[in-house]
């Protein structure tokens, strides 16, 4: 019996130290990737990187090491930058400073990265980002835009507020908004009809009836004077104003008229004139005299015009223009003035009165002639219509000039309307 608990006690003390042994087995450590000699080839400054499979430098406390670069690199800890960083702004690892990213700006005094109109910043994609879902940054207006299907194009004011997906047209066409269709851009003395696509040749500009015109007295060696009339009611400091106003756009639209014949033919037509003030309501007549009454009272000018309300009107026959005291001063004091001067040289007007939807006469339009909506400049009917008045008078003096002209005119077909 004493031999039986013996030898169970013999195989107890047996298991015991062999579980002892497999532990021992488990808990060792096993590098099969590493072994004593190339640990022993790393500096003391250097570590063995078990993906790299080699010595690289021990990083710093302040350092982590960037595998992709195999190299350290400068950290912050997330607390200091939360603490340095404020509003949109982030940690770039890069600089180690505060920046925006993306196509974002930093505003520095609220520490907010500013986008685009129609964006905002998003910290989560580190870039702008457009408001509408339906729009994407567009790079050639850099602002956020609508996404156009294939066959459109983007319209949009210069402003960026409206955008619309039109249809693209072709070379030469634009699209018209107001008749949802592509239609031709006319050039030179073209126009286009409301609801036709194409531009339709232009007209040569009419002459008034009993025909005159101030064209030959504005030669160089002519003696032409203009007289100035202005409101009587206006007193010293006004007065004087209103008389240097009136001699500028004289001077300015005479030679706004004058400029296609400065290069055009042999004669030299006068750049500077006389004028003379009137201390009343004119000056004494001369045969070479134009009147300009500006600013004139809008009562008195019903009385000189013959229409009620109207802002400026021409008599051929006393060479006078009127223009209202209502233009003093705004934007529609030159086109109203050039419209004027076209009848003193001779052009009927060439739009149909109280006509809003078609305002100009069949062969004219609101970009043509200034007879027919005024401008500030003269456009391509009156620059042909100038040129070929000129030949109506020197055509013996300038044939060259002329004959060239009457290839592409008959300036004989210019006619009273």
């Amino acid at each position: 019996m004493h031999i039986g608990y013996n030898f169970i006690i013999l195989c107890f003390i047996f298991l015991l130290v062999a579980c002892n042994k497999d532990d021992d087995a488990i808990t060792q450590p096993i590098n099969p990737s590493i072994n004593d000699d190339e640990a022993k080839d790393c500096s003391n400054a250097q570590r063995y990187d078990e993906v790299l499979k080699k010595c690289v430098n021990i990083c710093t406390e302040n350092e982590f090491f960037d595998i992709t670069t195999e190299g350290c690199r400068k950290t912050m800890p997330n607390s200091i930058e939360e603490k340095i960083c404020q509003g949109d702004l982030a940690l770039d690892k890069v600089t180690s400073k505060c920046a925006c990213f993306g196509r974002s700006k930093e505003d520095p005094i609220n520490k907010n990265c500013v986008c685009e109109a129609g964006a905002h910043y998003s910290k989560i994609d580190a870039d702008c980002v457009c408001y509408n879902q339906n729009k994407f940054y567009n790079p050639l207006y850099s602002r956020c835009t609508l996404f156009c299907k294939e066959g459109e194009e983007l319209f949009m004011l210069s402003n960026g507020e409206f955008q619309l997906c039109v249809p693209k047209c072709k070379n030469g066409y634009f699209y018209n908004l107001s008749e949802s269709m592509c239609v031709q851009k006319c050039e030179g003395n073209s126009y286009r009809k409301s609801g036709e696509a194409a531009c339709s040749p232009g007209k040569q500009l009419t002459l008034t009836e009993g025909f005159s015109s101030i064209l030959p007295s504005l030669k160089i060696e002519k003696d032409l004077v203009i007289c100035l009339v202005v409101d009587p009611e206006l007193k010293d400091n006004a007065k004087k104003i209103a008389i240097e106003r009136s001699k500028e756009i004289t001077r300015e639209s005479i030679n706004k008229w004058l400029e296609p014949l400065r290069s055009f033919g042999n004669q030299i037509f006068k750049k500077e004139f006389t004028f003379i003030e009137s201390n009343g309501y004119g000056c004494d007549p001369s045969p070479n005299m134009v009147t300009i009454f500006f600013p004139w009272p809008q009562e008195q000018m019903n009385d000189a015009c013959g229409a009620k309300g109207a802002p400026g009107c021409a008599n051929c026959g006393s060479k006078t223009i009127h223009l209202s005291a209502n233009l003093n001063g705004t934007e529609r004091e030159v086109p109203v003035f050039m419209h004027e001067l076209g009848h003193l040289f001779g052009f009927d007007d060439q739009y149909i009165q109280g006509i809003h939807k078609e305002p100009c006469r069949d062969g004219y339009g609101l970009y043509t002639t200034v007879m027919c909506y005024e401008g500030i400049h003269l456009k391509p009917a009156d620059v042909e219509g100038i040129q070929n008045l000129y030949c109506r008078f020197f055509q013996n003096e300038d044939p060259v000039a002329c004959a060239a002209l009457q290839q592409r005119f008959s300036f004989a077909a210019i006619s009273s309307s």
